[in-house]
């Protein structure tokens, strides 16, 4: 996995992200994992955890 990431870009499309993941068939798990591992206190992913998450 990237564990020396830099953050999500500039005004990341986490909606279009998380809808073409699940077209692929990733797992609503494995995409709260995804959210909540890489950089996870990014705004950005935090919100598109939580959203995901239903939190």
């Amino acid at each position: 996995g990237c564990y020396g990431c830099y953050g999500p870009m500039e005004t990341p499309n986490t909606i279009s992200l998380s809808h073409w993941w699940k077209k692929l068939g990733v797992k609503p798990e494995e995409l709260l994992r995804v959210y909540r591992t890489f950089n996870a206190y990014a705004e950005e992913f935090r919100e598109a955890s939580k959203r995901e998450g239903n939190e």
